[in-house]
């Protein structure tokens, strides 16, 4: 399988709210995408003091679905040509919690 890596970088917008922290970012669809190939979000080395529960991902609103550490999304069907992203680390909210999204990347995979 070949992969093409596109890490998602800053602008990261982080908000705290009573479930956790929201961390939402827009990206353009990749170009050049063609038949059988899948874009994929992947999301590594998560952590943070007091994570407490659950990591949900969602793209254009759509729930791609939780995990705890690392996971990765098969995103292509929600595509659209420009996209939002959101990864909101549930837990409590507080002054000294530090909690990080890790690395964030959009996979293209080619079978």
């Amino acid at each position: 399988m070949n992969r093409h890596v596109i890490q998602l970088r800053d602008p990261w917008t982080r908000t705290p709210s009573k479930a956790g922290i929201l961390h939402k970012r827009c990206f353009h669809a990749p170009s050049g995408i063609e038949g059988g190939e899948r874009v994929w979000i992947t999301i590594d080395n998560q952590t943070g003091e007091n994570q407490t529960g659950e990591v949900q991902v969602r793209c254009n609103g759509h729930l791609c679905g939780s995990f705890s550490g690392t996971g990765e999304f098969d995103i292509t069907a929600l595509l659209a040509p420009y996209n939002e992203l959101e990864i909101c680390i549930n837990g409590p909210d507080g002054p000294d919690r530090d909690q990080t999204r890790g690395t964030v990347c959009l996979e293209i995979r080619s079978p």
